[in-house]
């Protein structure tokens, strides 16, 4: 496990001024520098998630600003009409691991039946905490023995994924993953997890707000310019 400590060291010096020893401390600061840390990618993430209303691109580069800072490697997923997954970003601190998630992705779709993951998640709309991933657990995940093998390649040591979710509605998941780094996540982590994924579903919402606007008033302008009305007809006729 790494943690963050605060190292300071003073000279003993005899009476010519030579330095004869030194006396130090350590201070364990890992949940102040992670709580700032946090904050300080909450603002980040903030001023990307406001930069553009094309929110497919602003969740990759959430998934790029997540990695080094809060995990090793991060998955969005969106919410397509049918109900299906789509990957929408996917962020690897290693970038030649990062084809290992997408074989994975293409290989093995999402499944609901599985014991953890965005698709248990957009349908419950309940975040996950795994703190330490088991060897049991990524046996009970992976559908064979291929996916298995390529889960272990990953090196996966702690999860949590988190719905996107706006009142009623969930457009997708985000999935943190540490591996390299060592680390496992907490209650605090998932804490910060929910907040990114509270901003970056508001951000969708306003998109699509946005979106829908526009087309109204495009539809607007066009019956402006209509004579006597506007007439709709199906495939009966």
């Amino acid at each position: 496990t790494y943690r963050w400590f605060l190292g300071r060291a003073v000279p003993v010096r005899d009476g010519s001024g030579a330095i004869v020893s030194w006396v130090g401390t350590a201070t364990d600061i890992d949940v102040q520098k992670r709580s700032q840390e946090a904050q300080r990618f909450l603002v980040e993430a903030g001023a990307i998630l406001g930069s553009s209303l094309d929110y497919r691109r602003t969740l990759v580069e959430v998934a790029n600003a997540a990695v080094t800072r809060i995990a090793d490697w991060c998955v969005v997923h969106g919410v397509e009409p049918d109900g299906s997954l789509r990957r929408l970003a996917v962020a690897h601190g290693d970038p030649g691991k990062a084809p290992l998630v997408e074989e994975l992705e293409l290989r093995y779709p999402q499944r609901r039946d599985t014991p953890f993951g965005p698709a248990p998640v957009v349908a419950s709309g309940i975040p996950e905490l795994v703190p330490e991933i088991s060897e049991q657990l990524l046996s009970a995940a992976a559908a064979d023995e291929t996916q298995l093998d390529l889960l272990r390649e990953l090196g996966l040591r702690s999860y949590m994924c988190v719905p996107l979710r706006v009142r009623d509605r969930t457009f997708g998941a985000i999935t943190f993953v540490q591996a390299e780094s060592g680390r496992a996540y907490g209650e605090d982590d998932l804490a910060l997890a929910e907040e990114l994924a509270r901003r970056a579903a508001t951000a969708i919402e306003n998109s699509r707000l946005y979106r829908a606007a526009e087309e109204r008033a495009q539809a607007a302008r066009v019956l402006a310019n209509v004579g006597d009305g506007v007439v709709l007809v199906d495939r009966e006729g």
